[in-house]
């Protein structure tokens, strides 16, 4: 089975290469025949990488260890479900699924009626057959995953424990097809430049691919925080680890670019912003790739020193510098129809969001690569802990979160201030009292008062948007509100699913102040049967668990928290000793409420029978949950909403008839 898996991969490689230089001769000379041929061995790719995972599956099944990979990855009493999520546990493998994710997407691209001019169709697949082909080589020279050991162990070393977790198994994937995902417009772009056809379907389907990188990247970047809470042990969601803020960044410049593009579809601009995001955010997916990969940057998350990192690091300057000569080349062609002539205007505050996450994308870049050049440049390693990361966004955020409370109050081309202060006035009003209330509540901390105020506005301000909506709908047709409101929302599908973005992004933002301001941690030692008060309720440590298995030694404490002496749950936070690693890892057991979450950590257990427990209440932490479903849903409506070219854009009226 390696030999069929490592030939298969072996063949994709060469396969790619072809495809790479037939589309680019069929879409130079206009010959089908060499643009179908092209096609085909595209179709071929992904049934040639689909062959390759199927036998890495089946030799992580069996357990053939035998096989470096699977021994580095799989033990003997490891579940089924964690044997086969061991496929994206190690460098390779992680590898190959991106490969693969990207083989299957190029696959329907090709399957897919051309909704591009047939140049541009030629060399979009052509630079993802060259993107295949890169991380083929990489997989046939570099990482290999089939490669095989001189002896048979009797014994795996197994999962890293820390990963055996339900999240981490869809968390990689999601991750994964983000990256693939922003490839294709990133392929779209170079394909654009190249034919130099950058007409309206060109740009539709830019803002509609760059939207699935997004939805995916995020979703990715929740789903790894989550994990983070659960399995860390730590009571964070978010430690400003290279390897997390590397997948940050590019979702940052996403975002800018999803703002970009709807100035470009609205008014003609920012062109070449859309180009450049577009080029930079899938070259920092690559550099994020760089940074697990390469081990020059430290993290928890990242694999060993290798030189696969370079490899990558240079490709992405390859591919810079491709799309720097394209850009200049066509600079004539992109060339925007409107410039900003008003300050008050939508598409000035969409410059300056641009600029404050491009800067925030910016100042996380710099602090995650400042180590590894200040090691380069001065043999001396300047690190940088959570709070540099936290003084320096803040502002940022601040100020990012001001403008997305005035953006939809603006518009386009100029905004009457007394229509702007009408709107802005009462929503103002109500978040200042909210202020004064909190603080009068016990609540001083400069930062929160100040968040919670913005939320509270911005939140306002997109309640009153729905209530003028189905308002004046409702005089027009005499329908009821409900009815009103429902009808606008099925004709402004996008700008309402933008809408419960930007309300997920508020309770996002109230989660992190909460339980970043407010966060209170206490250390506990207790016998079985004692109790211990903790603000607002009590802990009673009722008896101990604790077992031997072939997998680990079991160390488990059972605990019921109540609250005015009722009993709210049983809790069993755990700390357990890994056979395979010889690795302690720390299971915590967590309480949610609407309010705060009990975050119970194991400490030990001792001969005596005497337990030891850190508890943290964490405020509000569930809200950034909730407000991350409520992001990737508002997302998932944009996506799903008919496009531009289909339908064209509704616009919403208030009471006096004015466009919103």
């Amino acid at each position: 089975m390696t030999h069929i898996g490592y030939g298969s991969l072996l063949l994709s490689l060469f396969v790619s290469l072809y495809a790479t230089f037939s589309f680019i001769w069929g879409g130079r000379q206009g010959q089908s025949a060499w643009q179908q041929s092209a096609r085909n061995a595209m179709l071929s790719i992904a049934a040639l990488v689909t062959l390759t995972a199927l036998c890495l599956f089946y030799l992580l099944v069996v357990r053939d260890l035998s096989v470096r990979y699977v021994y580095d990855h799989v033990g003997s009493y490891q579940p089924l479900v964690y044997t086969l999520s061991a496929f994206w546990a190690g460098q390779e493998g992680s590898l190959l699924l991106w490969f693969w994710l990207l083989a299957l997407l190029a696959g329907l691209i090709a399957l897919r009626p051309r909704v591009w001019g047939e140049s541009t169709w030629s060399y979009l697949l052509a630079v993802i057959a060259g993107l295949e082909a890169f991380l083929a080589f990489l997989l046939v020279t570099q990482s290999n995953p089939f490669a095989v050991l001189n002896y048979r162990p009797v014994e795996g070393l197994g999962m890293n424990p820390l990963l055996q977790n339900f999240w981490m198994i869809i968390h990689p994937p999601v991750v994964f097809m983000g990256y693939a995902l922003y490839s294709v417009p990133f392929a779209l772009v170079v394909a654009g430049l190249v034919s130099g056809e950058l007409d309206a379907s060109f740009w539709a389907a830019l803002r509609r691919w760059n939207l699935y990188g997004w939805l995916f990247l995020g979703a990715g970047i929740l789903l790894g925080a989550w994990w983070a809470y659960l399995e860390l042990g730590w009571g964070g969601y978010w430690g400003w680890d290279p390897v997390e803020n590397s997948s940050l960044v590019p979702w940052l410049t996403g975002t800018a670019l999803l703002h970009t593009a709807i100035a470009q579809e609205r008014r003609g601009m920012y062109r070449l912003w859309m180009l450049l995001l577009t080029a930079m955010t899938f070259l920092l997916c690559l550099f994020a790739t760089f940074v697990t990969r390469s081990g020059v940057i430290q993290s928890v998350h990242a694999f060993g020193r290798s030189s696969i990192g370079y490899l990558f690091l240079a490709f992405m300057a390859a591919l810079a510098i491709l799309v720097g000569a394209l850009l200049y080349r066509r600079r004539a062609a992109y060339a925007s129809e409107y410039e900003v002539t008003n300050l008050l205007s939508r598409e000035a505050s969409f410059f300056l969001v641009n600029l404050l996450l491009l800067g925030m994308a910016l100042v996380i870049l710099l602090g995650t690569i400042l180590p590894t050049l200040s090691e380069a440049l001065r043999g001396t390693t300047v690190v940088l802990d959570a709070s540099f990361y936290i003084r320096v966004s803040a502002p940022l955020f601040v100020a990012l979160f001001a403008l997305l409370g005035i953006c939809p109050l603006l518009s386009w081309g100029d905004t009457l201030s007394s229509r702007l202060y009408r709107r802005l006035g009462l929503p103002l009003l109500l978040a200042l009292l909210l202020i004064g209330v909190l603080f009068a509540l016990g609540v001083r901390h400069p930062f929160a008062l100040l968040s919670y105020g913005l939320c509270a506005l911005i939140f306002l301000l997109i309640l009153a948007q729905f209530l003028r909506d189905g308002l004046a709908r409702r005089r027009r047709t005499g329908a009821s509100y409900l009815q009103s409101l429902a009808r606008a929302f099925q004709e402004s599908r996008r700008r309402y699913g933008a809408h419960i973005v930007h309300l997920g992004l508020v309770l996002i933002a109230v989660g992190v102040t909460g339980s970043s301001t407010c966060k209170s941690e206490q250390f506990i030692n207790l016998r079985e049967g004692e109790s211990a008060p903790l603000k607002g309720y009590v802990l009673t440590y009722l008896r101990a668990i604790q077992a031997r298995t072939p997998a680990k030694l079991r160390n488990a404490a059972v605990v019921e928290l109540s609250r005015d002496s009722r009993r709210i749950a049983y809790l069993t936070p755990e700390k357990n000793l890994h056979w395979s690693t010889n690795q302690w890892v720390t299971e915590v057991a967590i309480h949610s409420n609407l309010l705060e979450d009990v975050y119970l950590i194991l400490g030990g257990l001792d001969e005596n029978g005497k337990a030891s427990f850190q508890v943290l209440l964490n405020p509000l932490v569930i809200w950034i949950w909730i407000g991350g479903f409520m992001l990737l849903l508002g997302t998932g409506i944009a996506v799903l909403s008919p496009s531009a070219r289909r339908i064209a854009p509704k616009v919403s009226l208030d009471e006096k008839g004015e466009e919103e």
